[in-house]
């Protein structure tokens, strides 16, 4: 039975129709193969017969009487032309092949036979370079078949045979097949189907699915329609058959994974959709890596649904899946005690049952239980052990058809108690009653009853008696099986003191990292300690000593800025140190507690000054205690007013020339000392000296100031930051000092005001539809999900983006994944899936043309369409879904081909029965010369009660074979000629 399968969210008026009640056309399969018969006597030419096995459906036309062959040469340039037509070849009997059975399954079928016909022919072919190729072409295939594009019935069919020139110099002859396909397969069952071919040769053979062929578009001579497209003119290569979606070449029976071919031969796999299927398998033969021969089996496959005549199965309340049994569920059994179990067997179907067999294997794997026979469908067994026991039921054990259904039973162990309490006894505080208990494949749940009236369900519960005495504590588990089992413990309770010991409290103050040996431990914590004094009555702890221990907060030091002269030495408590830095010393406070002392140390630099006199010769110049009768540089030291040693060079001249210059440089908040005067200003300027001896001359200074520099500046950096300023890195905002040299030595003071910019965060959300893109940076985002990016904000630092993106899904469907065939005129409710949110807009086209934008559509079948449905949710997300509607004609029409009108009332007419489906029809009768006999009128009678009544122009025609031709046009506008031969009998 065919049946379409929807899902739930679809309604759809269908008719349900059988396999056998299909008008068809006629080509089920077929295949040529070849035998070599010999060569003429230069073996130039070889003889081989060939011969075409063709399968047909015995409900469509019936077989050709005589078949047509084309025979092609392949020219070098790969061009196939006409080598000869073989015509007439005869058909052989016609076989009956009827469906193989399977004892242990039920097809649902009506009909289940197809004939099977051989056409044999021979032939000689030119030994040479070239190959050929030998084809057979007949439309038309069954209307039947979903799994190709356009209709089976207007589809030929090609049946190919490639030879190949060295398979006819080695006498080779072609694989044949070595079986003849199954008519029809059982959906959803596990299959092996034999594809494989026999070699006379012991050729190599190798097998690949393969597309079928056909003879050509429809409306050429040798396209769809055309009976018999002629040899001679219908030349290879012939197009290849398109599949469906999702069938393919490789996967033409749908299904997943798909039903695969082996390397011998073996179809293999478990197809899923019933229906009738096209599959095309290619066969090459080769010879030492040579091509002989490629032939291509074209066969459809109908695959029925099917029900196991048996199924073996035990009631039970619980099933499992255990691999290493068996890949069905397992009925499951469980027990506390040893226990009988009545076992209650479900098995169907009662009528191919002919025998129960039941074994139980123990947890040793020794046989527990055993019994069969068919009054024994029940069993009811004894289990005195513990363990897990594995059994069968079998039905009809060593018969063709058995089914086995598995069960495990488990005698739960009772659960291990065990159990221990431990408490003070010597200050009344709470019994710890500590669980060890457990139970195998299970978990325990448990009751403590304490034995002074109260009870707890906890685990390892915490209990604090009132008074003082023996009890009886009783513990209870139980499993998740519902077993149970108890343990009962006395319990002296006797503490030596109801009260906890006196307490001796001491504080202790400690600095900070430091740490106290107390109760036999060092601690460096703050915290309160405690120890216990046994008593030396009771040997319990009768006093508490408790130490409160604190810890000083650490000092932390604040940077102290200290300047000495460059070549002093500063003492660090007690350290000397001479050059620039940062130093720390740990000091003691009042409290004798660790203290920090932190420096900064700085050098104030020497002051250089430069002084310059003339004299002339011999003579002398007093400078400090020195008396300078001889041009030179001469140094002096001074203390500044910083208390820090200054150095004066003096630079002596001899002026005995008239004239004389002299260059100097000075920092701008220094100066310079010449001829008695102080300058602190850059220039030239110009002295007439008269030396002590009275010579005079005239000396030029010129004086070069160079800056110090003091400057303010500001700076920006972004959060997490660095600032360079000389060899310094801030991070930090605030004011920064950089002192430093200028190129000529003189003094750089640099002020900066750093601010921190801050940066910047954005979080934002935004929706897309599914199948769409989101531009996020250099990103592309189809998937949902936070995502991150770094930007530059108006600051110029970074800016997070953050973005939740969110998918909108517009998921509705038609959900219709096969063409859909109708009979024409008849009504489909069509109602689409809603998912992924409320529609907003529902609209309904075919081809081009809107139809309907309501959700459910109400559709008439005419012909051949698509439907698209195209919808808009809330989250303005389309989607849009088609299904392709095949409108289907019942063409059923009868042609008599036999009348005897003698006037008695019985076939004395010749007309036609048609179905409903038939609009008009006009009937023509010819004789075997192709002579006009009888037009008849066109008329919309489906039963023409008069039709030809064997006369010609009201003269009765004699006995013999007349030729009729009927124009018939369907409901659909569909035209069909139908021909054939009627007998006349006086």
């Amino acid at each position: 039975m065919w049946t379409y399968s929807f899902r739930k969210s679809l309604t759809i008026l269908i008719l349900i129709f059988t396999f056998g009640g299909l008008k068809a056309s006629h080509i089920v399969g077929g295949e040529i193969t070849y035998k070599f018969l010999g060569y003429n006597a230069d073996q130039s030419k070889a003889n081989l017969e060939v011969s075409l096995t063709l399968y047909r459906d015995p409900t469509g036309i019936p077989y050709d009487v005589q078949a047509n062959f084309g025979i092609f040469v392949q020219e070098p340039w790969g061009a196939w032309r006409s080598y000869e037509v073989v015509r007439s070849v005869p058909i052989s009997p016609i076989e009956e092949v009827d469906a193989d059975s399977d004892p242990c399954k039920t097809r649902f079928l009506n009909e289940a036979r197809m004939q099977r016909a051989n056409y044999t022919f021979e032939v000689w072919l030119d030994v040479g370079e070239s190959d050929y190729l030998i084809s057979y072409q007949k439309c038309c295939r069954n209307f039947t078949i979903n799994n190709i594009v356009g209709t089976g019935g207007n589809l030929g069919s090609v049946y190919e045979l490639l030879i190949t020139s060295e398979a006819l110099k080695v006498a080779n002859n072609s694989p044949v097949f070595s079986g003849t396909p199954p008519i029809f397969i059982c959906a959803n069952f596990p299959q092996e189907i034999d594809q494989s071919v026999l070699d006379v040769d012991n050729d190599d053979v190798s097998y690949t699915f393969c597309a079928p062929l056909f003879t050509g578009p429809s409306g050429t001579s040798c396209g769809g329609g055309t009976q018999n497209p002629d040899p001679q003119l219908c030349t290879p290569p012939y197009p290849e058959i398109s599949y469906l979606q999702p069938f393919t070449v490789a996967n033409p029976m749908g299904g997943s994974p798909p039903v695969s071919l082996n390397g011998n031969g073996i179809m293999t796999g478990v197809p899923e959709l019933i229906g009738s299927y096209v599959v095309g398998v290619c066969i090459e033969e080769t010879r030492n890596g040579v091509l002989m021969s490629r032939m291509r089996r074209d066969y459809e496959f109908n695959v029925v649904a099917c029900e196991e005549n048996l199924v073996a199965q035990i009631e039970a309340d619980e099933f499992i899946i255990d691999a290493s049994i068996s890949d069905e569920p397992i009925a499951y059994f469980e027990s506390c005690d040893p226990t009988t179990i009545n076992f209650i067997n479900l098995s169907e179907d009662e009528k191919f049952i002919e025998d129960y067999l039941w074994e139980i294997q123990d947890p040793t794997d020794n046989l527990h239980f055993t019994q069969s026979g068919i009054n024994n469908k029940d069993a009811t067994v004894d289990f005195e052990d513990r363990g897990l026991y594995e059994g069968m039921m079998v039905l009809n054990d060593g018969a063709t058809c058995f089914d086995t259904a598995f069960f495990i039973v488990h005698i739960v162990p009772e659960p291990t108690l065990e159990t221990v309490c431990t408490y003070d006894t010597c200050v009344a505080g709470p019994v710890n009653f500590i669980n060890l208990s457990e139970a195998q494949h299970s978990s325990l749940s448990y009751v403590w009853t304490f034995g002074d009236g109260n009870s707890s369900t906890e685990t390892s519960p915490n209990y604090q008696y009132e008074n003082r005495g023996l009890y009886t504590v009783r513990t209870i588990a139980t499993d998740t099986f519902g077993c149970s089992n108890f343990i009962s413990k006395t319990l002296d309770w006797y503490p030596y003191e109801l009260l906890p010991p006196d307490t001796i409290q001491l504080d202790t103050l400690l600095c900070a990292e430091d740490s106290i040996f107390i109760f036999d431990r060092w601690i460096s914590n703050s915290g309160t300690f405690f120890d216990y004094i046994p008593s030396d009555f009771t040997g319990c702890d009768s006093i508490v000593q408790e130490i409160l221990v604190q810890f000083r907060d650490e000092i932390i030091p604040e940077l102290e800025f200290i300047e000495i002269c460059e070549d002093d030495i500063y003492d660090f408590n007690g350290t000397p140190i001479t050059d620039e830095g940062e130093y720390t010393d740990t000091l003691f406070t009042t409290q004798g507690c660790d203290s920090l002392v932190a420096i900064s140390l700085s050098h104030i630099k020497i002051q250089r000054l430069q002084e310059s006199v003339a004299i002339c010769p011999d003579e002398t110049y007093i400078f400090g205690d020195l008396v300078i009768d001889n041009p030179g540089i001469y140094l002096d030291t001074f203390e500044n007013y910083k208390g820090c040693d200054s150095i004066i060079a003096l630079r002596v001249v001899e002026t005995a020339e008239k004239f004389k210059s002299v260059f100097e440089e000075i920092c701008d908040d220094e100066s310079f000392i010449f001829n008695g005067d102080t300058l602190t200003v850059g220039g030239i300027y110009d002295y007439e000296l008269t030396a002590i001896s009275g010579c005079d001359s005239t000396v030029s200074l010129t004086l070069v100031e160079h800056p110090t520099y003091e400057k303010n500046i500001k700076g920006e950096i972004c959060e997490d930051g660095i600032y360079t300023l000389g060899d310094m890195e801030i991070t930090e905002a605030g004011t920064h000092i950089y002192r430093g040299l200028t190129a000529e030595g003189c003094d750089s003071i640099i002020e900066l005001e750093l601010t921190i910019l801050e940066e910047s965060n954005h979080e934002f959300l935004d929706t897309i539809c599914l199948g769409e893109t989101y531009p996020f940076g250099s990103l592309n985002l189809s998937l949902p999900g936070i995502y991150f990016d770094t930007l530059t904000n108006s600051n110029g630092c970074d800016s997070l983006v953050v973005l939740e993106l969110e998918v909108g899904k517009n998921l509705t469907r038609i959900n219709i994944d096969e063409e859909l065939e109708e009979k024409f005129g008849e009504t489909l409710i069509l109602k689409p899936d809603v998912q992924g949110g409320d529609l907003i807009i529902s609209e309904w086209f075919e081809a081009n043309e809107f139809i309907s934008e309501e959700l459910v559509l109400t559709y008439t079948v005419t012909d051949d369409n698509w439907l698209f449905f195209e919808s808009t949710n809330e989250l303005f997300c389309v989607a849009i879904d088609s299904v392709f509607i095949k409108s289907i004609l019942d063409i059923d029409i009868y042609f008599p081909n036999i009348i005897s009108p003698n006037g008695d009332g019985l076939n004395d007419f010749f007309n036609i029965g048609a179905s409903s489906t038939l609009l008009t029809s006009q009937v023509t009768i010819y004789d075997r010369w192709g002579n006009l006999i009888y037009a008849g009128p066109i008329t919309e009678d489906k039963q023409i009660s008069a039709g030809w009544d064997g006369t010609r122009q009201g003269v009765p025609v004699e006995a013999g074979t007349y030729v009729y031709l009927i124009q018939a046009v369907f409901i659909n506008g569909q035209e069909e000629i139908f021909t054939g031969e009627v007998q006349v009998m006086r």
